[in-house]
């Protein structure tokens, strides 16, 4: 006898057309956990917004760097991160941005608080 692969279209068909008579189970089927990748991981994510945010005016970059805060936040629930999740890397992401601009703006701090 030859084993031939399994035609799931004619299986589903054969069932009623349901996939739960096809696996025998009504039970949903369990949903993974989505981990984001930490935002603050993405150093040229961060670097070219500093860049953007630090190239216009104080009030003009606050106002693009809440949209991107925003849009950020959009993809990550998209993607389907959970609401705790994605408002932890939002703000980890937003930390992680006003540090660097720090950094761009007043140079790196030195060892001991000592110009």
């Amino acid at each position: 006898m030859r084993d031939e692969p399994l035609d799931w279209r004619r299986a589903k068909r054969a069932a009623g057309g349901s996939i739960e008579a096809l696996i025998g189970t009504t039970s949903p089927v369990p949903v993974a956990t989505v981990v984001p990748f930490p935002v603050t991981r993405r150093r040229a994510f961060i670097t070219r917004l500093v860049g953007q945010v630090a190239t216009r005016s104080p009030a003009v970059g606050e106002k693009h760097l809440a949209h991107q805060l925003r849009v950020q936040a959009e993809t990550l629930r998209r993607k389907g991160v959970a609401e705790r999740s994605v408002r932890r890397e939002i703000a980890a992401l937003e930390a992680a941005v006003r540090a660097e601009l720090w950094r761009a703006l007043f140079g790196r701090p030195s060892p001991r608080g000592r110009a």
